[in-house]
C-alpha cells in the first residue's frame, strides 16, 4: 500500500477518480467486520487531546471550528500489536469544510519527536466529534503518505450525561471495491487502557485537581470531596486486595484438591506473607478478637501520643510567644512575669 496515493487520487469534491469514472465517497463503517489489531492507550494521549480541544475552545471564546481539533498519534506496532504512547497537535486549514494538513510541519514535528522518542513512530491521527463525516476522510486519505494504514482516534468532547464508558471511538482503514471505484471504508477497533507509573501519578493529580475545581469554594465542600475521594481510593484498595486474596484461596483449594500440581516456590511465597499476618496463628473466632483488639488499642495509642506531642508543641510555642505579649514595664515601672 505504500504508493496508495497514486491509486486513490483525491481532488477538491470529495470525489475518487478511477479512469474517466467519478464516484463520491461517503464515510462508510463497517460494524460486522471485525477489527484485526489489538491496540494498548496509553492516557496521557486522552489528556493531551482533551487538553487541544479545552485550549482551542478557550482562545475562541467557546467556538471552535466544525472539523474540531487535528493531530498525531505517536506509538509502536509489532505486527498486529499497537501501542499508543503520545500525541501532538497539528496546523491546518479549512477550505469548504473540508481540513488540509499543513505537511511541513507535520514532518517536522514527526522528526523531532523521532530524535527524541526513537522507538515511537508516527501511527494515525486523531480528532474531536460525535461521529464519523466526510471530511474525516478526506483528512484520513491525507494521511495516507505518512503511514500505510493510518489508525483514527476520534473523541466526542460532549458526551452523553448516561455514558459511562470513556467518549473515545478508534478506526483502521480498508480499501474496498464498489461498482468499480475503490473507497475508503472504516473498520471500529476495540482497545485497553495501558498506563505505567508515572502515567497513573499524573492521572491521579489531575483527578484531585478536577474534583477540587468542580467542588463548592466553602471548606467544608472541599473537605467532604477529599474525604469522599480518599475513601474512594480505600474501597477500590481493599477492592482489589480482597480479589488477589481470592486468587490465593483458590489457587490453595486446587492444590489441596488435587486438581493442580505443587509449585514449592509459590507455596513458599504464600506460607511467607502469612507468617507476617499478627492473627495466622489463631483460627478460632475468639482468638481472634484478642489479637484485633491489641492491634486496635496500639493504633489508638500512636494516634493519642500524636495529639500529645501536637498539643505539647502547641503548648510551648504559646509560652514562647507570652512573655514577648506580657513582659513588658506597667506605668507605675513594675514588670509582670509568667510565674
Amino acid at each position: 500500500m505504500a504508493d496508495l496515493m497514486d491509486v486513490v487520487r483525491i481532488d477538491d469534491e470529495t470525489s475518487t477518480t478511477v479512469g474517466n469514472t467519478q464516484k463520491e465517497i461517503a464515510p462508510t463503517i463497517l460494524e460486522a467486520a471485525p477489527g484485526t489489531i489489538e491496540v494498548k492507550l496509553h492516557p496521557l494521549v486522552i489528556i493531551n487531546i482533551s487538553d487541544h480541544y479545552t485550549r482551542i475552545r478557550a482562545q475562541h471564546d467557546g467556538k471552535i471550528s466544525p472539523t474540531g481539533v487535528i493531530g498525531a498519534i505517536l506509538g509502536v506496532q509489532n505486527g498486529r500489536q499497537v501501542e499508543v504512547f503520545n500525541s501532538f497537535e497539528l496546523l491546518f486549514t479549512v477550505a469548504d469544510g473540508v481540513a488540509t494538513i499543513d505537511n511541513e510541519y507535520l514532518d517536522q514535528k514527526a522528526a523531532q519527536f523521532k530524535e527524541v522518542f526513537e522507538s515511537l513512530d508516527l501511527l494515525g491521527w486523531y480528532t474531536t466529534g460525535s461521529e464519523v463525516t466526510a471530511a474525516h476522510t478526506e483528512v484520513h486519505k491525507q494521511m495516507l503518505c505518512m503511514n500505510d494504514s493510518p489508525l483514527f482516534l476520534l473523541l466526542d468532547p460532549v458526551p452523553h450525561p448516561s455514558e459511562r464508558d470513556l467518549p473515545l471511538k478508534l478506526f483502521e482503514s480498508a480499501i474496498e471495491i464498489v461498482d468499480d471505484a475503490q473507497r475508503l471504508s472504516f473498520i471500529p477497533a476495540g482497545f485497553t487502557l495501558a498506563s505505567e507509573e508515572a502515567e497513573r501519578i499524573g492521572v491521579d493529580h489531575v483527578a484531585k485537581i478536577t474534583s477540587s475545581a468542580g467542588t463548592s469554594t466553602s471548606s467544608t465542600a472541599t473537605a467532604a470531596s477529599e474525604a469522599a475521594l480518599h475513601l474512594g481510593t480505600q474501597c477500590g484498595a481493599i477492592d482489589m486486595l480482597r480479589q488477589r486474596i481470592v486468587i490465593v484461596r483458590d489457587y490453595l483449594s486446587a492444590v489441596d484438591a488435587g486438581r493442580l500440581p505443587q509449585n514449592h516456590r509459590v507455596l513458599r511465597a504464600v506460607a511467607s506473607l502469612c507468617t507476617r499476618l499478627p492473627i495466622s496463628s489463631h483460627t478460632s473466632g475468639a482468638d481472634t478478637a484478642a489479637p484485633f483488639l491489641e492491634t486496635a488499642n496500639d493504633a489508638m495509642l500512636i494516634s493519642y501520643l500524636a495529639s500529645v506531642t501536637k498539643g505539647y508543641g502547641a503548648l510551648v510555642e504559646m509560652l514562647d510567644k507570652f512573655p514577648i505579649v506580657y513582659d513588658r514595664p506597667s506605668r507605675r515601672g513594675r514588670t509582670f512575669f509568667l510565674s
